[in-house]
């Protein structure tokens, strides 16, 4: 299962096969199940396995008790999770590319009788038709694979694979006990997310009480005061804010445990920056309770100028490009705001750039070969790698700490007096006439 091609292969074994076969293939991957969820194909496999096999019992035995005991190294994979949210929230578009999409829904066309083919498009006619208001509230799109001899309803059978079993339990105690964390990663906060909403259509219904318990633990994290020990407030980091925010318009009971917990009487606080739009999310909710519970004292903030709408329609997109790539281009504004964090590390000391009199280091490259600056040195580098098209974190700590040499280190012997962005400009212009004259004497020489 290394390859697109094997994977194709064997999923249609699992969709074409007879039950027998389907029995075969699960009892063969007995202590296997992790090397395959961590893979890149693997995981898609049992993505499909745990969405058309009818027999839970095997499975669970087989799988699903695998998995379970190692639970947290799934949540905080990127493919680990797959098989799980396949379970939550099945074919959601937000978790699977198009690509891995076309993959799971691949069969082998002259396998597929009439009669199957038939049945199949009825079905998803139906749950189409009944799934569409959720679909659109997720960003996904949940369609049936179609397998031959799979006739179990696929509500009940992801119920008995997770509610019925142990996974479920030990997934909401993982998701309790790693709460902070989940919140902050770029991969854990979308199994925490649906676990937190209670699944695809809500299908985890029957265990709101441990549902209710997470969402304390929420808004226990998020109610923490601000900190400049180094750890991101919830509502001040780019993941767990936007997580936040579509846990309180996807779900009004989670809303309402934070409002309580960490909002009331405190959103002054929170009215600018990554926060700001934790706060307006209780006044785009659909419900109408979460409008009433903020609204009294959102709407004063509102016409006093201090917390500004914003229009979020760009900012979810960059999310959803986010969930899938850590490096994901962002906004001006999120650049801006990490540039503001790195140069209060430093100007703290919490990270050191300075060394002695004329001696520097880059602390966002220590695997540079070269390590010593002197001032100058130093200041080409960060103009270089500013404006170079690396990753926008990159981009950030180096534009920080070009402020914070410029502003902190002005007395550094090789200082000048020119300006930083005047230098910069300069600096710049070298290189492209440079670079312009090498290519004119490239096309001199041909």
């Amino acid at each position: 299962m290394q390859t697109r091609e094997g994977l194709k292969i064997g999923l249609a074994c699992l969709k074409h096969g007879s039950a027998k076969d389907r029995k075969k293939i699960i009892k063969s991957l007995k202590g296997q199940n992790m090397k395959l969820a961590l893979g890149d194909y693997g995981c898609l496999f049992l993505a499909c396995l745990l969405s058309i096999v009818d027999d839970t019992k095997l499975v669970t035995k087989v799988v699903i008790d695998e998995l379970t005991n190692h639970l947290k190294e799934l949540i905080f994979d990127k493919n680990g999770r797959r098989p799980l949210l396949q379970l939550l929230h099945p074919l959601c578009s937000r978790y699977l590319t198009p690509t891995d999409l076309n993959c799971l829904k691949y069969s082998v066309p002259s396998l597929v009788s009439k009669d199957e083919a038939s049945e199949s498009a009825t079905k998803v006619n139906l749950d189409s038709k009944l799934d569409d208001v959720a679909d659109k509230e997720h960003g996904g799109s949940e369609d049936t694979l179609v397998a031959s001899d799979s006739k179990k309803d696929p509500f009940k059978r992801r119920q008995e694979l997770l509610v019925k079993s142990e996974l479920f339990e030990v997934l909401i105690e993982t998701c309790i006990e790693n709460v902070g964390e989940l919140l902050r990663t770029n991969f854990g906060k979308d199994v925490l997310y649906e676990v937190s909403v209670g699944g695809k259509n809500n299908f985890l219904e029957g265990v709101t009480d441990r549902i209710h318990v997470l969402h304390n633990a929420i808004a226990c994290d998020a109610a923490r005061p601000r900190t400049d020990d180094g750890d991101e407030h919830a509502f001040d980091n780019y993941h767990s804010s936007r997580t936040i925010r579509r846990m309180i318009l996807d779900c009004p009971a989670f809303a309402a445990t934070l409002w309580k917990t960490a909002l009331e009487g405190k959103c002054k606080l929170y009215a600018d920056g990554f926060s700001s739009m934790v706060l307006a999310a209780y006044l785009e909710s659909p419900n109408s309770g979460v409008k009433d519970l903020a609204k009294s004292e959102l709407q004063p903030l509102i016409d006093g100028g201090i917390l500004k709408p914003q229009d979020h329609k760009a900012e979810e997109k960059s999310a959803m490009e986010c969930s899938s790539d850590e490096s994901s281009e962002l906004s001006d504004t999120d650049t801006g705001y990490h540039a503001k964090k790195a140069y209060k590390d430093l100007k703290s000391g919490k990270l050191v750039a300075r060394f002695g009199t004329d001696r520097f280091r880059c602390p966002f490259c220590p695997e540079k070969k070269q390590l010593d600056y002197r001032y100058r040195e130093l200041i080409r580098h960060v103009i270089v790698v500013g404006a170079s098209r690396r990753p926008w974190k990159v981009r950030a700590n180096h534009r920080a700490l070009a402020k914070h040499l410029e502003t902190d280190h002005a007395d550094a012997p090789g200082s000048s007096s020119m300006p930083l962005r005047q230098a910069e400009a300069l600096y710049l212009s070298k290189i492209k006439r440079s670079q312009a004259g090498a290519r004119s004497t490239c096309k001199l020489s041909r």
